[in-house]
């Protein structure tokens, strides 16, 4: 997740769904919102971006924080999802009070990544049906303590294994209302990031035969005529602007270029816009840069990193185990150089807050201290948070489609550690930053 400041320079590419008077207010909101709760890094296994919300304690914090958990429909018709994840955070805490090997819901084999075939769609139907299904898959004894509201129990009458899978599902379909539940005041600001919808670009950039198939439009079968339509309708909304924007107007704009027989270059026209907002998902956020990096001839391989030495050595080992460990290609690595000499106060730094979701700031990374160090989510999150710190964005694309009515979210690359879950450091993350940081 990356701060307000940098997502307030983004809202310029959205537009009011009303009036902007409207949108000004859901701008507001949706400043607090970024703040506060939503985009959390420490989510679970198939949410690119989910809450963070642990602990019962957290969960009342977030309700007292957000009226919209207590006071809107949604709220209330998804209030048993709600009560049935924070049951299972707290009963998975208990538990790992008397164990060694601390349990968790979350592990690389069960780490999922929605994808441009595959998006993450979600809305209240959804997520109401999420939940029925998940509960009719609970077994009686699981079903008396996630319901209920009394001591759960201690010892479990099946293994680890088969209580995490039902608690994995549980929790998936609380992320799911809860993200909902935050969502649907800032509807207005997500129909605008349509314009970033970057669909059309890439199954149009990557067809077979394109330029035959856009020649041949009307000789297509009818499923596949309405695809490439679908796709062109796409690239023509990466081209309007976010004060402007009629996704009407595409359609109808489309229509008439189909009719004329002239796709192929209408896409050719169209399809540069698209590719310039795709390339910047990938360019490093001026705001992050950092004067204080040292790279240079001496030591080829190694990007130096400044960093507040932290207070005590168990979290040392958890930035040197997952930050070292990511930040690495061939015979490339990442070095933190940790310091307490911070006279100016600008050493970037690990941070803990109660009640909060992990972000990164002009000079921190800020995570929950309420999360164990050793769930992997956790592990996963600083590694993708410490990428910000570099400069690099996010590169994943959410949006409100009025068609569907709901919520979609995809990645464009799930093997990028900035897009997704389940990403890795790529070559190209090492030549963005030998441009902007490598001096000889």
């Amino acid at each position: 997740m990356q701060p307000d400041a940098t997502a307030a320079r983004r809202i310029k590419s959205a537009k009011p769904q009303l009036t902007l008077k409207s949108w000004r207010e859901s701008l507001v909101r949706m400043k607090t919102l970024l703040i506060a709760l939503l985009f959390s890094a420490s989510a679970h296994a198939s949410e690119p971006l989910s809450l963070a919300l642990k602990t019962s304690e957290q969960v009342r914090e977030a309700f007292e924080l957000n009226p919209s958990f207590t006071k809107t429909d949604a709220a209330t018709e998804l209030a048993p999802s709600l009560h049935a994840g924070q049951r299972a955070y707290e009963w998975i805490n208990l538990l790992n009070k008397t164990r060694a090997t601390p349990l968790s819901y979350s592990d690389p084999l069960t780490t999922t990544s929605p994808s441009m075939e595959k998006p993450k769609i979600y809305n209240l139907e959804i997520s109401k049906q999420l939940y029925a299904d998940t509960k009719a898959s609970w077994p009686e004894w699981y079903r008396a303590a996630i319901e209920g509201s009394g001591p759960l129990p201690t010892t479990l009458p099946v293994s680890d294994r088969e209580f995490l899978a039902l608690g994995l599902k549980t929790t998936l379909a609380y992320d799911t209302a809860c993200r909902w539940i935050m969502m649907q005041d800032y509807l207005g600001y997500y129909e605008g990031r349509k314009l970033s919808d970057m669909r059309g670009y890439y199954f149009l950039s990557n067809m077979r035969d394109r330029d035959l198939k856009l020649d041949g439009f009307t000789q297509l079968a009818v499923a596949e005529q309405a695809q490439i339509h679908d796709w062109v309708v796409d690239i023509c909304i990466n081209n309007q602007g976010f004060a402007s924007y009629d996704f009407a107007k595409c359609e109808s704009e489309v229509k008439a270029i189909e009719a004329r027989k002239s796709l192929k270059a209408y896409y050719a026209k169209m399809s540069p816009r698209s590719k310039e907002i795709w390339d910047s998902f990938y360019t490093l956020d001026e705001y992050y840069t950092r004067e204080d990096i040292t790279w240079t001839s001496r030591e080829p391989n190694t990007l130096h990193y400044p960093f507040l030495l932290p207070t005590n050595s168990v979290t040392l080992a958890y930035l040197r185990d997952n930050v070292e460990a990511e930040w690495q290609l061939g015979a490339w690595k990442l070095k933190l150089d940790f310091t307490s000499n911070d006279t100016s106060g600008a050493l970037s730094r690990l941070r803990y807050e109660p009640n909060t979701t992990a972000h990164a700031e002009r000079n921190a990374i800020v995570m929950d201290e309420n999360e164990p160090l050793t769930e992997y989510l956790s592990q996963w999150t600083i590694r993708h948070e410490f990428g910000h710190l570099l400069g690099f964005k996010d590169c994943y694309v959410e949006f409100y489609d009025t068609k569907l009515q709901a919520m979609v979210n995809y990645p464009l690359d799930p093997s990028n550690i900035m897009c997704s879950r389940v990403g890795k450091i790529q070559p190209q993350h090492l030549e963005v930053l030998r441009a902007a940081y490598y001096a000889r």
